[in-house]
């Protein structure tokens, strides 16, 4: 019974929450200070390593003459900046430059200070408009005027003087006729340079300079100062209009663009362009073709067009952009959507002169601005903009195209569905009435020269054969180089096989042995015999022919070969299956069956299927290969009205009595359950009364074979499997082995057998007709349970081999692709060790610790094996002791004893916990690591001298100290090869640390290296198989320590065949078996040895003859007591 004072303190909310909050404030004073003084130290190592990286840049930047850096990167640096004491200081862009920022930027050393930039142009930009001279409240702060434009245009009260400035007056971008719309206004003495007046006719197009007006409003949102206004009429108008600019062939991407100045209207002209195709010059192809004069023809000398174009989305074929993104860009032909358009005037940004000025100055040959001319002309700039175009006749409605080579030809355009009527091709209405290549006139609407070559001709093809018939096909195709035309031939016309026609085509007139004949014959193929219908004019003795019937072959692997027989008969007689393609199907020991491609004598993979395991409170969600993870819950639902209760947690076996009473409950029909009382009640579609004929005509007495409508239930109560089948109480408990555990009396249960074999179970038991999962049946929990630790720990041990023997193989992948890397050889090389050959290299303290330096490193020759020994670091966690499924139901059965629960107490040995999974993980680790710290050594010790190049502290005591631990493990584990390893790995520790210490140290650390190496050699001696690349590491070592040369020999293909088959070695059948030293192995075949071998982990003998093993090897009930033995009390 619960402790009365502890019942009562569980019952009352607030005296717990008062008590938890006393233990987090005492958990919480002994770890504040810890965090505040591990937070000091970070603090401190923080500021050494700043400092020591500050002055690495400093010494690279002495040597420059020539510092580049943006004005944010100044702000970052501005100690170290004013360290190089630079005496000029150049500000491109000036004008853009916030004024604090340029501040900043004149360093106490600085004596010249040149600005480049153009004040008329975009101003700097601020995140809060409030701030800018732009708003009202934001024009005392004018926080986006740049310093470059106060000091050039003071403001009216401004008390700097003005500064004298240098103005470059003659530009070479624009035409005369765009140049003067920002002339008069902001650039007076701007000049034009001769060639601008050179510059050609946009083609397509009557005027090079227009602006399309037009009364459609805006869309979006009213904030004056938001940029998701839209104008869904000026995306239809730039869309159709700059569709007709690609289509003329002269404009690149770089040559053309689009500008706006609100990114909800660059959004969606994006995605309509990027939904349209055009045809557009493939300048690869035809520089090549222009370049090299070449025609491309066949071997019979036909010509075939080539083409020069390429279909491409319009969005690829321009250049579209804000005009805050534009500035200091320029392009041929430039399309403006201007985009404002309401009956209130508001323009918004295109107020300011200065996003004005960029928006007119980026185009060279042409410019076609699109917005609504009323809204715009409440700004001055706008409105004299405005006057000057109207005065030439370059303001309206309509837009006037031109057709180059029908130039007399009027064409107006004012909406977007007019470039589809009066210029469908880019031209105008006319017919081309161009010749094509083939000599056919072009019959499509007027268009460039460029999409002739897209133009594929649909007239009669011209040409006549050889035979002098027509070519039947269009003229762009080419021709067939046989007729194909019918001829009718007489009555008893026969073909030399036999059979008769009345029609061939021309190309066989002539010469009737060359057709084929298409009559379906039977014939029998010579070598395989199959007798296959095919027409009669092939030859089934032909090199090239292939017998397309199924090969039928019973395989090797059980399987009868279903692929088609030439695959599989190569030539007279001689066959070659290759591999199986059928699914498997062999069965598991689980009960699944193998669900891969069939794969021969090659043993299964790890069973995917979904694992079985359930409980009344979950279900297992991983595969069924799986360790499950051992329920948690404390209450075990096995229970009945009888006081047969059980107090253990749900994972570990039941401590009660089964009951053998008959339930004494009604089902919803009103008939008594037939079940036990410990039982849940089934539905009343299994009652004995009311239950279908196919369920009462269920066997469910295996020993008498009675049926389920002839038991007693009186006599022989039934258990319903979760899978629905029906037994008596007696066919399980004689299924389930109810006298091995229990002391029985006819069907009662009496006691539990005080000296049953923990785990005595052979097999997890299941439906005896489905395989199906019985461990939800209560009256057999504590039998199922200790079979589900059994089976979990085999899971645990065969999963942990196979993760581990991947580990090894990436492991062996790494070094050996490592191996073929030089350490510092070329640019290349330098700058993939680099990291390791700048600043001092540090490897002291715990392996651990170590690691992380060099992943601090970052260089990319270790970043692969670092991973993965982080991997490994992980993994290492995942198989220790505590994570052993049976340590875990021991630990949580221990945990609610020392809660006060009524839990038995749940006996174990720890010495018998198989330890042999974490000894080799930690070999692995520790070789993984040794490797790391020598590679790095060698690479910083080979490498090209550098200047930032600091000093190497290295103290491996630690990194032996594992090695030592690596040693008392194998040790307890029977396990040689780790032992031999532990041995091998201390002794290369310590060479490598005896090249960074004094004289006498050196010959201190040498006498230890040479007590490992005898004491390695001492263990190898128990390891069977071969042994040589044990051998070489100690040869190697032995070496280093006595004054030559240190190494690490590569001998990946001997350990990596190891453990590879690691990888099939708990692959057998589910028949297990321990060496005298409590290894586990399984046997494959019908599960009983026939053969001798060694263990693979400590040399003792396995396997056996003549289905008996050799002494000292133990059947699968010992397994489960090398991982504890249970006993409940």
């Amino acid at each position: 019974m619960m402790d009365k004072a502890f019942e009562k303190w569980l019952s009352r909310a607030p005296i717990r929450q008062e008590q938890r909050q006393q233990w987090a404030m005492q958990v919480k004073e002994k770890l504040i200070p810890k965090l505040c003084a591990s937070l000091k130290d970070f603090v401190v190592a923080r500021r050494k390593l700043d400092r020591f990286r500050s002055e690495q840049r400093f010494r690279c930047l002495q040597q420059a003459t020539i510092i580049g850096v943006t004005s944010t990167g100044l702000a970052r640096n501005l100690e170290l900046l004013r360290r190089l004491s630079s005496k000029v200081i150049v500000i491109e862009e000036a004008g853009e430059l916030l004024e604090s920022h340029t501040i900043t930027s004149f360093l106490p050393s600085v004596e010249h200070v040149i600005l480049i930039g153009d004040h008329m142009q975009l101003r700097p930009k601020v995140d809060n408009y409030e701030l800018s001279r732009e708003s009202r409240q934001g024009a005392k702060y004018s926080l986006d005027v740049s310093l470059f434009e106060r000091l050039v245009m003071p403001t009216e009260g401004y008390r700097a003087v003005k500064l004298k400035f240098s103005t470059l007056e003659t530009q070479r971008r624009m035409h005369p006729s765009i140049s003067r719309l920002i002339r008069k206004e902001l650039y007076p003495s701007l000049q034009d340079s001769p060639q601008v007046n050179q510059y050609p006719e946009v083609n397509g197009m009557k005027r090079r300079l227009f602006w399309l007006d037009h009364a459609e409003f805006e869309g979006g949102a009213d904030d004056e100062q938001t940029t998701t206004h839209w104008n869904e009429h000026e995306i239809d108008m730039t869309v159709a209009l700059v569709s007709h600019l690609i289509k003329q062939g002269t404009y690149s991407s770089e040559n053309l663009a689009v500008l706006t100045p609100y990114l909800g209207q660059l959004q969606r002209l994006r995605e309509r362009m990027q939904s349209q195709f055009e045809i557009v010059v493939s300048d690869r192809d035809e520089e090549d073709l222009v370049q090299k004069g070449l025609e491309i023809t066949t071997s019979d000398s036909e010509e075939i067009p080539v083409s020069t174009t390429a279909k491409i989305s319009m969005a690829k074929a321009i250049r579209l952009a804000t005009v805050d993104n534009f500035q200091g860009e320029e392009a041929q032909v430039v399309v403006i959507s201007l985009v404002r358009s309401n009956r209130e005037g508001k323009v918004g940004f295109l107020r300011t002169s200065n996003r004005i000025n960029v928006l007119l100055s980026r185009a060279k040959h042409g410019m076609y601005i699109i917005g609504n001319a009323t809204t715009a002309r409440t700004v001055p700039f706008w409105d004299q903009t405005l006057r000057t175009l109207e005065a030439e006749g370059l303001v309206g409605t309509s837009l006037e195209l031109a057709c180059p080579r029908h130039p007399n030809t009027p064409i107006q355009v004012s909406n977007p569905e007019d470039f589809a009527m009066f210029s469908p091709e880019g031209g105008c209405k006319l017919p081309c009435h161009q010749r094509l290549e083939c000599g056919h006139v072009c019959v499509r609407a007027c268009h460039s020269d460029v999409m002739h070559a897209a133009v594929r001709c649909l007239e009669p093809c011209p040409k006549q054969l050889k035979c002098k018939h027509v070519c039947p096909k269009q003229c762009w195709q080419p021709c067939e180089k046989d007729c194909k035309v019918p001829i009718g031939m007489a009555d008893d016309f026969a073909l030399p096989c036999g059979h008769h026609i009345d029609t061939l085509e021309c190309r066989y007139a002539e010469e009737p042995d060359r057709y084929k004949c298409k009559v379906r014959v039977t014939k029998v193929v010579p070598g395989c015999l199959h007798s296959i219908e095919t027409d009669c004019h092939v030859k089934l003795d032909a090199q090239d022919f292939k017998c397309n019937a199924r090969c039928s072959t019973p395989l090797p692997c059980g399987h009868t070969c279903n692929k088609a027989c030439h695959l599989c008969r190569k030539k007279y007689g001689k066959t070659d299956h290759t591999q199986c393609d059928k699914v498997c199907g062999r069965d598991y020991a689980c009960g699944h069956s193998c669900r891969k491609k069939c794969h021969g004598e090659i043993p299964c993979p790890p069973c995917e299927a979904p694992c079985a395991t359930r409980c009344s409170h979950s279900r297992c969600p991983k595969p069924c290969s799986a360790p499950c993870a051992p329920c948690v819950a404390e209450d075990c639902t096995n229970r009945c009205d009888h006081g047969n209760n059980c107090s253990m947690p749900c994972a570990a076996p039941c401590n009660n009595l089964p009951c053998s009473e008959r339930c004494d409950k009604l089902l919803d029909c009103g008939h008594q359950c037939p079940s036990l009382c410990s039982e849940p009640c089934p539905g009343k579609k299994f009652c004995q009364v009311c239950s279908e004929d196919t369920v009462k005509d269920q066997v469910v007495d295996q020993i008498e074979h009675g049926t389920y409508r002839e038991i007693n239930l009186e006599e022989s109560p039934v258990i319903v499997a979760p899978c629905g089948h029906l037994y008596t109480v007696q066919t399980l408990d004689g299924w389930m082995e109810m006298s091995t555990h229990y002391e029985v009396e006819g069907h009662n249960i009496k006691a539990i057998l005080a000296t049953s074999t923990p785990f005595s179970v052979k097999e997890m038991k299941a439906c005896m007709y489905c395989r199906g999962f019985l461990g939800t049946i209560n009256r057999y929990s504590r039998i199922l349970r200790r079979a589900f630790l059994d089976e979990v720990t085999k899971k645990f041990i065969s999963d942990s081999n196979s993760k581990l023997a991947g580990f090894m193989e990436r492991y062996y992948d790494e070094q050996d692709n490592l191996a073929k890397t030089p350490s510092a050889a070329g640019s290349d090389i330098t700058a993939y060790v680099r990291p390791y050959l700048s600043g001092p290299i540090v490897l002291q303290g715990l392996p651990d610790q170590q690691m992380n330096r060099l992943r601090k490193f970052g260089a990319r020759r270790h970043a692969d094996m670092l991973k993965l020994h982080g991997e490994l670091w992980r993994f290492k966690k995942q198989v220790s002791v505590d994570e052993q499924p049976f340590k875990r139901v021991h630990d949580r059965v221990e945990t609610l004893r020392a809660q006060g629960g009524t839990v038995d107490e749940l006996k174990m040995q720890p010495e018998l916990i198989q330890t042999g999974m974490e000894v080799k993980v930690h070999a692995l680790l520790v070789r993984c690591e040794l490797f790391l710290i020598q590679d790095t050594l060698e690479v910083r010790k080979e490498g090209p001298a550098h200047p930032l190049m600091g000093d190497i502290s290295v103290n491996l005591k630690r990194n032996v100290e594992g090695c030592e631990k690596l040693i008392a493990a194998a040790q307890n584990a029977f396990m040689p090869l780790q032992l031999t390893e532990g041995h091998i790995f201390a002794a290369q520790y310590i060479a490598l640390w005896m090249s960074y210490v004094e004289n006498d140290k050196r010959n201190e650390l040498r006498g230890q290296g040479e007590k490992h190496i005898t004491e390695a050699e001492e263990a190898m001696k128990k390891i069977s198989g071969s042994t040589s690349g044990l051998r070489e590491m100690i040869d190697a070592v032995n070496i280093a320590l006595n004054g030559g040369v240190f190494y690490q020999p590569v001998t990946s293909d001997e350990m990596r065949a190891v453990y590879q088959a690691m990888r099939t070695e708990f692959l057998g059948t589910g028949h297990w078996y321990t060496c005298v030293n409590g290894h586990p192995f399984t046997v494959g075949e019908c599960g009983m040895p026939m053969q001798q071998a060694l263990c693979p982990e400590c040399g003792e003998h396995v396997g056996g003859a003549h289905h008996q093993p050799v002494e000292g090897v133990q059947r699968a009930e010992s397994i489960e007591q090398q991982f504890g033995r249970l006993n409940i009390d």
